[in-house]
């Protein structure tokens, strides 16, 4: 059986997720972790877009505008992380 149904009944808010960077860790300990408890010291770092029937509203993962907006890498908290922008 095929059900078609009209695109207002998927009506309300689209979330879309870009990857906007990575930030590399050189330690996992502000996470709670040990060295060796995890293979991953990449994250990928996000920025939000919202659509919704009064416009649209763009969020990013929170990093301080000087760091998002340098040319290159960036060293944050004493080495422990490097952010680095695509």
């Amino acid at each position: 059986m095929l059900l078609l149904l009209p695109l207002q009944a998927f009506a309300g808010p689209q979330l879309f997720v870009f990857d906007c960077g990575s930030v590399k860790m050189n330690s996992l300990e502000m996470f709670g972790l040990e060295e060796g408890d995890s293979d991953f010291t990449e994250l990928f770092v996000p920025c939000y877009l919202i659509r919704h029937d009064k416009g649209m509203l763009l969020g990013d993962g929170g990093l301080p505008r000087s760091v998002a907006d340098a040319d290159g890498p960036v060293i944050i908290d004493a080495r422990s992380m490097v952010y680095e922008k695509w």
